[in-house]
């Protein structure tokens, strides 16, 4: 199982200041067997993190926007940390920006699974042949997306990557309303 490293080192990383997860969730987390099934322990663990941030997710498509929102804070904050004159305060490496993506892109994912009760993770795609890259497949057509490349660049580039209007596009491609 090639991610389980990612997964391993994203669920190492602390949630909030000072916010760890219950004993029963870090068994729970310790546990999984399939890369679909680690994919929602880490959509579970972006509901976790954002509400230690005060903003509950409940896997609704309207919830997106609160995604949307917390990534743009997020992006805000990782500009002030660069811009910081004193150079006392780092920003986020590469590898923890990916773990952030990963993490939130997997809670996109999973709520288009649950509106449209299929879905899974792989690394096959067509995009990417011959590369491994998290792909999530959904609807009846199987649409590769890849919603933690989405997210990385929400958190890099700003808004003009905004993750919820690249949900309402995927809605539009899977013929939701």
């Amino acid at each position: 199982m090639r991610y389980l490293p990612l997964l391993a080192a994203m669920l190492l990383l602390p949630a909030a200041a000072g916010a760890q997860p219950a004993p029963a969730t870090q068994a729970a987390e310790a546990s999984p067997t399939t890369m679909d099934e680690d994919m929602t322990v880490l959509a579970e663990r972006a509901v976790r993190v954002t509400a230690a941030n005060g903003v509950t997710l409940d896997y609704s498509p309207e919830s997106i926007e609160l995604v949307e929102q917390r990534l743009g804070k997020l992006h805000d904050a990782f500009r002030k940390l660069q811009d910081e004159p004193s150079g006392k305060l780092a920003s986020p490496s590469d590898y923890e920006i990916r773990l952030m993506s990963l993490t939130y892109g997997a809670y996109i994912a999973e709520v288009l699974k649950r509106k449209h009760g299929e879905g899974t993770w792989a690394y096959e795609s067509r995009l990417y042949a011959g590369q491994e890259v998290p792909t999530f497949h959904v609807g009846a057509n199987r649409i590769e997306m890849w919603p933690q490349i989405k997210v990385e660049k929400r958190l890099r580039n700003g808004p003009e990557d905004n993750v919820w209007h690249y949900f309402q596009l995927t809605l539009q491609k899977l013929g939701a309303k």
